[in-house]
Order: structure tokens, then sequence, then C-alpha cells
């Protein structure tokens, strides 16, 4: 996961509703910052792709 401080770009999409709303709820439940969980789930799915031989990053498709 990218650490705090480093090379940082906006990035916006759009996601459902109450995928939202639940995600909100969980993260203020458990008190965690929806930035820093996102990154975190998005750099596990890619290091889970890549260690089971998936191409991650290529540009070239």
């Amino acid at each position: 996961m990218a650490k705090k401080g480093t090379n940082r770009k906006t990035y916006t999409t759009s996601i459902d509703v109450e995928l939202i709303k639940k995600f909100r709820i969980y993260c203020a439940v458990k008190d965690l910052n929806q930035n820093e969980v996102l990154e975190k789930l998005i750099s596990e799915l890619l290091e889970k792709e890549e260690s089971e031989g998936g191409e991650v990053g290529n540009s070239n498709k």
C-alpha cells in the first residue's frame, strides 16, 4: 500500500449507492479512514492477482 505523503492523485468513480452507504457506516463504526481501506483492498487484490500469475499493470493491452 502507498505510504502517506507519497505521490498521490485524485481518482473518481461511481459506485452503487447502497454499497457506499454500507461502506461509510462500516468505516465509521470501525473508526477507519475510507481512503486507506480502499487503498489496502486494491493493493491486496493486485498482489493476489500477481501471486496467481495474472498480469497486473500491463498497459500494452
